[in-house]
């Protein structure tokens, strides 16, 4: 119902803008607008109904919640008068009771100082900058007696208290601000206690009233009598319930007041007296213990040294203080959390309640990514996190061994892998004893089959009973399996307040209903008393926590604010009984008895505070009841642990788009160095002609803020890129960044965009990954799951059920994804659109959720459409990598091959070889005795053809280059680089490809290998020397012997030192027979065999000397080449001077000039 109120309301605002603010100052032009409003008013003529109640929420929610203080002022005057004049219509005053109580909370915003740990230094309101118009017409109106301008008043109260203000806080704040507020005058607190506390847990217990009054008779006029009077009664009867009233006495009356205040005579007074008397009463030593210890101020977690202390660390001592109380009354071995209070070292050797299983899952299992375990060989086990191999050694702290591995996936000596692959969770060996464990501020953590909210609840409880105990015996119970804990108390008290704070947000519940929930939960366990059990075993550990959640704190979790409610209205009810209520704390608190007539005047369902229908309740109502919610709405289960994490999934596709744009427009033709020197603005400017076109100006601009909003929004949540750890200062994404920062590369600056984008790749897949996992048919919200869809646009997707039977998701590359596939979610309170708040007085915080229609959406927004993302082919990177200029091979390095494998090559025939400007017949001569223009650009244009062709799997050799040039819009722009389309003109064919790049390659390798780094210019030794001699056929006069052509061998060093040494990346100190004896690299002509190369190459040439056995090589050809010439020579003037023609050994020797007349030039 709430829904369709709401879109009836929605409509009428849209169709008439400002209606609802139109109702408040002319209420007769406004239903003269809205037909369908003034029908609305003839219905609501009872105010005290749901219907009144349900309309006044909604307008509330959804007209002025989001509206600012000085928007308001216009009609605050109008609103007020609605409530005291008679005659006016219903509808008018919903609409000004809604109006009020947001104008309430915005006053109270803007007047409150922003620190509310101490919210009573109020005495400076007057340099407030508020408008004294309204101040004044408050004040004024406030005044008049009224039943609604009284509810008003009360519900600027009501707000307070909904602010973390105990009554005790507001009679404070009435009392310093009644000169700048005077209505607040009015308040009667003669009633009110001198105590922060919001309640008194202990009131409704039937020993109390008598115990307090016993007592106050003492502490207000030192009459003793009546206290030991009542103390012999108890004597004869000692219930559980009297000496509880006993010590929530001590903790009332006197221990809380320290909060306020220091203690005077009669506190010190009275403390000395209960002291002396509970030495006769026959109590437990922890009972006695205890309540000393409060007395004197000394009870551990109890300790209140500071008047300054917020009322949330006095929740929480009051809680500490039941749980206390409760346990140390009952028998130490009536249960097992009493066993904790009383003996404590008898528990050492069990199974501690919330603790976890072992050290070493914990441990491991605290580690959020993947991981994967390794031994040493003396048992030692360290982890590798990522992708699970290890890449480097370490030393072993138990032994000293080397541990991990120097190469990559392969281990040292001794060392044994545990797991076959990288796994989230390690299973769990039970451990007996207490385990030690750092604050956990994961929302979502728990134990075993405990929920998240059932485990925070028993473990701050456990923890208060350890740290009741005296330092050094809880200690050593703490430090059982390990020495996480170093102060007992701190450390107890570190858990708890982090447990706290957890359930608050769990719950999404004030301080004080938390409180009373836990008061709830004590009175409860005093009902139905605990099973007196101890537990010796993993397994009845087990079963009592699950009954302790099934019995005990599910009930109670259920609705924490109904918890709350009905527990202060026992507690109100008690206080009224023994007549000790307070009237205006009871109206605050909507828990006072109420008769047809009050309820018709004053209208409380109208003023009653109201829970904000958002993300944090929605999760609060689901996590409720989290057993029966995870079986029905499976989905929503996976939803809440990613719905922070995902929202970063929107900044992915606009940081692809800018990194798409700089592969375009600067692939290929930006160097390395050019990359670190040029930054973004310039980048811009630069595409932009300096700004004068403004369309992509503004375009690459628009572009590029969203790469930094995306850039700078993810990077604090990035911390490793594979396996490799990012330093903690990690750049921030601006205009003056170089752009390399922006070029895909899995090294040097280009490792944190591959770190990001692995990040929120892995977001998508991990949330896919769970949803799929979920069994068909369980979750209505994925139907649309059971059918496979294909998209036949996209012919290389594919779909793969992860389970058998199971959902299935397409799979796409990153580069090749729509928007609609990748979850762009941003969290938006329509999608709570089908609530509905509980309509009951002071029961405005609960909030039901129709978790089947929200599921239902989440998941069309979340999974419909959307795939999982692959790598590329072969590689561990979701891009490719950004090509810079002349540096295909760092990316590609057998792309000649697998242009091979899609097209047969052939070499250039001699007549293209001739247009293109050589004429000589050897192939290998052209590149030394020709010169093409341009010839590093035309190299950069190939590779980019190179790459293309590739990527396009074109298998057709006898096409045209030209043609399917042409046949691109991407490669068009080829064609108008003059020097590259005369060789398109020429009309070589696909199937000469890779001959032109080599072609090409060895003009530029000529000037470029003699700039490589000296650490590949080391010097050969003499072995080396030999070694490369007997494996060339220079000098060899005979076929026979199994040689390698000593041509073919200079030309594969100068291919490998272009192709791999030019960008200093290689490690000098690698054998060199490791690349030049892989085939796949394509260094070598095709007349070389495969085979001759892996018997002949020298084993013993590292990186470090390519340059120099390039050089030897070089000397030794031009020494044989002299040689040669020589003896050609010398044969020509022994020769006959009639001789016609040349010899047999002249036909040799011109074919072995021939052979190597390239070689003329060096």
């Amino acid at each position: 119902m709430g829904a369709i109120i709401e879109r009836i309301f929605i409509k009428e605002d849209v169709e008439n803008e400002g209606i609802f603010f139109t109702i408040l100052t002319d209420f007769e032009e406004a239903v003269r607008q809205s037909a369908r409003l003034n029908l609305i008013n003839k219905c609501l003529g009872d105010l005290d109904t749901n219907m009144a109640t349900l309309c006044c929420d909604t307008i509330e929610q959804s007209f002025f919640m989001n509206e600012k203080l000085e928007n308001f002022a216009a009609f605050f005057g109008p609103a007020l008068e609605a409530l005291y004049k008679q005659g006016r219509p219903p509808l008018q005053k919903i609409v000004s009771i809604a109006f009020l109580k947001e104008f309430v909370r915005r006053f109270w915003d803007s007047f409150l100082p922003k620190d509310k740990n101490n919210p009573l230094v109020f005495d400076r309101a007057d340099e407030n900058n508020f408008n004294n118009e309204i101040i004044n017409q408050i004040n004024n109106i406030l005044t008049f007696s009224h039943p609604l301008i009284h509810s008003l008043k009360i519900y600027f109260l009501r707000d307070l208290c909904r602010r973390g203000f105990s009554i005790d806080d507001i009679k404070r704040f009435c009392e310093a601000q009644k000169n700048f507020l005077p209505w607040l005058r009015t308040f009667n607190w003669e009633d009110i206690n001198e105590n922060r506390l919001s309640f008194n847990p202990y009131c409704n217990m039937p020993e109390y009233n008598e115990t307090e009054n016993s007592f106050m008779a003492f502490y207000s006029v030192g009459n003793k009598a009546p206290f030991q009077t009542y103390i012999q009664g108890v004597k004869q009867n000692m219930t559980i319930t009297a000496k509880l009233s006993f010590m929530g006495l001590l903790f009332v009356r006197l221990h809380a007041l320290r909060a306020s205040r220091e203690w005077r005579h009669s506190e010190v007074q009275s403390a000395d007296f209960l002291t002396k008397e509970l030495t006769g009463i026959n109590l437990s030593n922890s009972f006695k213990t205890i309540a000393t210890n409060i007395l004197s101020n000394k009870q551990p977690l109890l300790q209140i040294v500071n008047p300054e202390i917020n009322n949330t660390d006095l929740f929480i001592k009051s809680v500490i203080s039941h749980i206390f109380a409760f346990h140390a009354l009952v028998e130490p071995n009536s249960s097992q959390l009493a066993m904790y209070l009383h003996n404590l070292q008898n528990c050492q050797n069990m199974f501690i309640l919330t603790c976890m299983s072992d050290v070493v899952s914990m441990v491991l299992n605290a580690i959020p990514e993947v991981k994967t375990r390794y031994s040493c060989k003396c048992g030692y086990i360290y982890i590798v996190a990522q992708c699970g191999n290890v890449v480097q050694t370490g030393k072993c702290p138990n032994c000293g061994s080397t541990i991990g591995g120097a190469n990559y996936n392969k281990l040292e000596a001794g060392n044994t892998r545990l797991d076959a692959g990288p796994v989230h969770q390690i299973a769990v060996n039970d451990q007996s004893g207490y385990i030690g464990e750092t604050v956990n501020q994961d929302l979502y953590h728990s134990v075993r089959s405990l929920t998240p909210t059932s485990y925070r609840m028993l473990h701050l409880i456990i923890h208060v009973l350890i740290g009741a105990s005296a330092p050094q015996p809880a200690l050593a119970f703490l430090q059982k399996n390990n020495k996480v804990a170093l102060d007992s108390e701190k450390y107890c008290m570190d858990h708890i307040q982090n447990d706290w704070d957890i359930l608050k947000k769990l719950l999404n519940c004030s301080d004080a209903n938390l409180a009373l929930a836990f008061h709830s939960l004590i009175s409860l366990m005093m009902e139905k008393p605990l099973p007196n059990q101890q537990i010796n075993t993993s397994a009845e550990r087990t079963n009592w926590e699950t009954m302790f959640h099934n019995n005990y704190i599910a009930p109670l979790t259920k609705n924490i604010n109904e918890t709350a409610t009905n527990y202060r209205m026992k507690l109100d009810e008690a206080l009224t009984k023994n007549k000790k209520g307070n009237l205006i704390e009871c109206e605050i608190n909507q828990t006072l008895v109420m008769d047809k007539q009050y309820r018709s005047e004053n209208l409380p369902n109208l003023w009653r505070t109201i829970g904000i229908i958002n993300f944090d309740s929605f999760r609060a109502y689901y996590m409720s009841d989290l057993t029966r919610r995870n079986d029905d709405y499976p989905f929503l289960s996976v939803f809440f642990k990613h719905s922070k994490q995902i929202e970063l999934l929107k900044h992915l596709l606009p940081i692809v788009k800018f990194v798409q744009i700089l592969n375009a427009k600067l692939g290929y033709q930006l160097t390395r160095q050019t990359a670190k020197d040029m930054n973004f603005r310039q980048f811009i400017e630069k595409e932009s002609n300096d700004g004068r076109n403004e369309e992509i100006f503004n375009n690459l601009n628009t572009a590029f803020n969203d790469f930094i909003l995306g850039w700078n929004t993810v990077i604090p949540f990035v911390n490793r890129y594979q396996c490799h750890e990012l330093p903690n200062e990690k750049p921030v994404m601006g205009y003056n960044l170089p752009v390399i920062f922006g070029l895909v590369e899995p090294k040097d600056a280009g490792i944190f965009l591959c770190a990001i984008l692995d990040y929120l790749v892995d977001l998508q897949n991990q949330f896919l990954q769970e949803v799929i996992v979920i069994p068909p048919g369980t979750c209505k919200s994925l139907k649309f799951l059971d059918e496979i869809t294909f998209d036949i646009e996209l012919a290389i997707s594919k779909t793969e059920p992860v389970i058998p039977n199971g959902y299935c998701f397409q799979s796409l590359r990153l580069d090749h994804v729509r928007s609609g596939n990748i979850i762009n979610f941003v969290w938006d309170d329509e999608i709570l659109a089908y609530s509905q708040r509980n309509l009951a007085i002071a029961r405005g915080e609960d909030i039901v959720y129709d978790l089947t229609k929200i599921e239902a959406e989440l998941a069309n927004i979340l999974v419909f459409e959307k795939v999982y993302i692959e790598t590329l082919p072969d590689s561990q990177l979701y891009l490719e990598t950004f090509p810079y200029h002349l540096e295909l091979f760092q990316g590609h390095m057998r792309i000649l091959s697998d242009i091979k494998n899609l097209i047969t090559q052939e070499p250039i025939p001699i007549e293209k070889m001739n247009s293109l400007g050589f004429s000589k017949n050897s192939r290998l001569e052209y590149a030394s005795k020709s010169t093409i223009d341009n010839s590093s650009e035309i190299l950069s244009s190939l590779e980019i053809l190179l790459c293309f062709v590739k990527r396009t799997a074109v298998g057709d050799g006898n096409r045209s280059i030209k043609d399917f040039v042409l046949q691109w819009m991407k490669l068009s722009s080829l064609y108008e680089h003059r020097e590259f389309s005369k060789i398109l003109d020429i009309d070589l064919r696909l199937k000469h490809l890779v001959s032109l790049y080599e072609l090409v390659e060895e003009q530029v390798a000529d000037i470029k290998i003699n700039h490589i780094h000296e650490k590949y210019k080391e010097k050969l030794s003499a072995d080396m020397k030999t070694a490369i001699m007997k494996s060339l056929d220079l000098e060899k006069q005979t076929t026979t012997e199994k040689v390698i052509p000593v041509e073919a061998f200079a030309l594969a060093l100068k291919r490998f030192m272009l192709r791999f040494l030019t960008l200093e990346n290689q490690k000098e100190k690698e054998p060199l027979n490791v690349y030049l004896q892989d085939s796949s690299l394509n260094f070598w002509p095709s007349t070389v065999p495969e085979e001759l190369v892996d018997e002949l190459f020298p084993e013993n040439l590292l990186l470090a000397n390519t340059y120099d056995a390039y050089t030897f090589i070089m000397n030794n050809i031009g020494q044989t080449m002299k040689k040669q010439a020589n003896f050609v020579r010398n044969q020509i003037i022994k020769s006959p001077n009639n001789q016609k023609g040349p010899t047999n050994t002249q036909r040799r020797s011109r074919k072995g000039l021939s052979k190597y007349s390239k070689y003329d030039a060096m």
